[in-house]
């Protein structure tokens, strides 16, 4: 900061330089101060009861401006007051300026909602100490936050993973589902399969030549049974033969036949009505994703 010397004597010239120096040694400091709180803010002072203010001093565009409390209004000037001065030469002129700040309406006006008020330094300090405890907390919290969303991610992220490859299936139409409910009420995103209207699942066996490809089709709902598919067992018809003679089997036997003759035939088992094959069953549709 500047400063003048007065400790030399003989006779310091104290003229107008000199006031000058001094009075710019004091304002540049005191103007350069005022920017750490902004342009525009309430130093102290200028309380407020809701129709008038008190007096206090003020920052206005960075200049330091005593504030003259008033009638409460919305806006805020800076008065100049001119002082005079009588000068040697027997001349009047004004060189005592005095600038404060009111209540008023101007062109160079500002609102006075802009005059945001600082608190001192002490409790700025304390303020960013709390602020810098509340973010250290913060900080602590959003970690501990963050590696539990992580988790949960992880988690999520796993279970989701686990449900893709279950619904796979699905998702290529490689899967049946048995539906119970009627056709028109098949969710989207499914169909009938209609290829297996009447058909019931076998599963494949590469062992087994009938069961050994994928996609075809066999079996019927009845068969008829020939004698082929009887046992091979046989039935006594009561009749016995001697020699080459046949009888009854009576205390007297009578010839009824031989083997050049036709064969004994029993009445006829059944009808050939073919037998129906059929497990028990319930009626569904199978339907198929189709996305």
């Amino acid at each position: 900061m500047n400063r003048i010397d007065f400790s030399y004597t003989g006779g310091f010239p104290l003229e107008t330089d000199t006031l000058d120096f001094l009075q710019k040694s004091m304002t540049g400091p005191i103007n350069a101060l005022t920017w750490l709180g902004g342009d525009n803010y309430i130093i102290s002072g200028i309380t407020d009861d809701g129709h008038h203010t008190t007096d206090g001093w003020v920052v206005i565009s960075g200049e330091i401006l005593p504030f003259k409390g008033d009638l409460k209004q919305s806006s805020v000037i800076i008065v100049e007051a001119v002082k005079t001065a009588d000068f040697e030469d027997g001349r009047e002129r004004g060189v005592y300026l005095s600038r404060y700040a009111t209540f008023g309406t101007g062109l160079k006006s500002i609102p006075f909602a802009r005059l945001a008020r600082i608190s001192d330094l002490q409790k700025q300090k304390k303020k960013a100490d709390e602020l810098q405890a509340d973010h250290e907390s913060h900080k602590a919290h959003m970690i501990k936050r963050t590696g539990e969303l992580q988790a949960a991610h992880n988690a999520l992220e796993s279970r989701v993973s686990i449900l893709e490859r279950k619904a796979a299936p699905f998702a290529i139409d490689g899967v049946l589902l048995l539906w119970r409910k009627p056709a028109n009420q098949i969710p989207a995103g499914w169909r009938e399969a209609t290829d297996w209207r009447g058909r019931m699942p076998i599963g494949w066996n590469p062992g087994d030549t009938d069961f050994n490809t994928l996609g075809n089709t066999g079996g019927k709902k009845n068969t008829k049974i020939e004698k082929t598919h009887l046992p091979k067992v046989s039935l006594n018809t009561g009749v016995y033969y001697n020699s080459q003679d046949y009888d009854d089997g009576g205390a007297t036997p009578n010839n009824i036949g031989t083997n050049g003759g036709n064969p004994v035939k029993t009445e006829e088992l059944g009808d050939g009505t073919a037998l129906n094959i059929m497990n028990p069953y319930r009626i569904v549709l199978f339907i198929e994703y189709v996305g």
